[in-house]
């Protein structure tokens, strides 16, 4: 099957497409996780920390603490 996507810009994990990504001047501008419930914080966080935008199937998280971190990630807490 042919998705239409460049070779170079298949990635072995969502850690390298971030950091690749970021060089390129026509990178990606935000990620869509649907991925096992149990990895969402983690790539949430770390594509919020690589200054992405987040969209997210749920559950988000699993924790209050996870919650009130990704919060403060995305810009959003007043605390």
């Amino acid at each position: 099957m042919n998705l239409g996507v460049s070779a170079e810009r298949c990635y072995p994990d969502y850690q390298t497409m971030f950091a690749e990504e970021a060089k390129r001047d026509d990178g990606i501008e935000v990620v869509s996780l649907a991925t096992p419930n149990l990895t969402h914080y983690e790539i949430c966080k770390a594509a919020l920390e690589a200054d992405l935008h987040v969209i997210c199937e749920k559950p988000l998280f699993f924790t209050l603490e996870e919650g009130y971190e990704i919060k403060a990630l995305a810009g959003l807490c007043r605390i």
